[in-house]
């Protein structure tokens, strides 16, 4: 996975620069491919939030309890949502409790 940035909403094409200027720059600076994405403002983004953060791996669905983010990946796309030795599953579990305060599966 590569690195990603949440700015405002209304921030992203700022942040991204003319051109994706700013992008490439960060590009460049971490060496790895970075993505600008809008920050969520709730669960009611959590949707969207994810299919920024993996694309272009996609899911066919996200289901949101009060504990709980569950992603069904589907039987082509769920080792590339778990990663090598699980890294990738990792990475999400931390930002579904960072930016959700809720564990996430992928089934």
């Amino acid at each position: 996975m590569g690195m990603f940035f949440c700015v405002q909403g209304n921030q992203v094409s700022r942040a991204i620069g003319p051109s994706g200027k700013n992008a490439r720059k960060l590009s460049e600076i971490f060496n790895r491919k970075v993505k600008i994405i809008p920050l969520p403002e709730g669960t009611n983004d959590a949707e969207s939030f994810f299919r920024a953060i993996v694309e272009p791996v996609s899911f066919k669905n996200i289901e949101i309890t009060p504990t709980e983010i569950t992603i069904t990946a589907g039987s082509q796309n769920k080792a590339a949502l778990l990663g090598r030795n699980k890294r990738r599953l990792i990475e999400l579990q931390k930002i579904a409790k960072t930016y959700f305060r809720r564990d996430l599966k992928i089934i």
